[in-house]
């Protein structure tokens, strides 16, 4: 594994970041990262880890959710940039429900998958992996 992978534990981890956890104790060990508080009282503030390896969401400094752009290996298998069929065959299953988003700022419809059992959401153009959004759980108001 190099640096520029991320190693992702369905519903209790992204790397070194769990779920559920203060993410104070994460941020002096830190080499690099950013920070963009939150623009309204329902959203999260944003961490992002090593110049967008990750980003990590945190509400009242608890980690909610993380999202993978640049890697996300799911048992030793690269989820990001592969081809979702095969992705879906070897480590995702069939997703929950299924929904399409236009990329902000861009005219690029995306499908997103939802894995309740993995407490993820799989965001797919053009038939490939582009970003997985994980947590602990899908909460009821995200399906």
């Amino acid at each position: 594994m190099n640096d520029n992978q991320v190693i992702w534990i369905p519903t209790k981890s992204v790397d070194k970041f769990e779920y559920g956890k203060d993410i104070n104790n994460y941020l002096s060990a830190l080499s690099k990262y950013s920070f963009r508080e939150k623009e309204t009282e329902s959203d999260w503030d944003t961490y992002e880890i090593d110049d967008g390896l990750i980003e990590v969401y945190a509400g009242n400094d608890k980690i909610e959710s993380i999202c993978c752009r640049v890697s996300c290996l799911l048992n030793g298998f690269e989820l990001i940039g592969a081809n979702f069929s095969i992705a879906k065959t070897r480590e995702l299953g069939e997703p929950d429900r299924m929904d399409q988003e236009y990329l902000f700022g861009s005219e690029e419809l995306q499908n997103i998958y939802e894995y309740d059992q993995f407490g993820a959401q799989v965001w797919v153009s053009k038939g490939e992996i582009v970003a997985v959004f994980s947590s602990e759980f899908i909460a009821d108001d995200e399906v």
